[in-house]
């Protein structure tokens, strides 16, 4: 039998925690999307706990589905601002990142 302390849900939901930027959803074209899947983490629409109309490109600090073992790690303030700086390089950004967090479906 497994017990849980934390979070839960049903298995085909995860809690994130992301650090990206969004964008409206109409910014890339659905080739541009799925060359950023290869390097991002791409969250669109309701069914990843992202508004209608949006889309969010970053990567996971924490990713963590109800199926999931309870795992520990960390990332140092550095390395999240690293993860930042690179995607504000790629994408030839302005501002500042912000932190998502939320619950997507699996």
């Amino acid at each position: 039998m497994k017990i849980r302390s934390g979070f839960v849900s049903n298995s085909s939901s995860s809690s994130f925690v992301l650090i990206g930027y969004q964008f409206k959803e109409k910014t890339f074209t659905d080739e541009q999307i799925e060359h950023f899947h290869e390097k991002y983490r791409v969250l669109q629409g309701e069914e990843d706990g992202v508004p209608r109309g949006k889309i969010v490109i970053g990567k996971f600090i924490a990713d963590v589905s109800s199926d999931d073992c309870l795992e520990s790690s960390s990332y140092s303030f550095s390395d999240i601002i690293k993860m930042a700086e690179e995607i504000k390089k790629e994408f030839n950004l302005e501002g500042e990142p912000e932190i998502f967090v939320g619950t997507r479906m699996c």
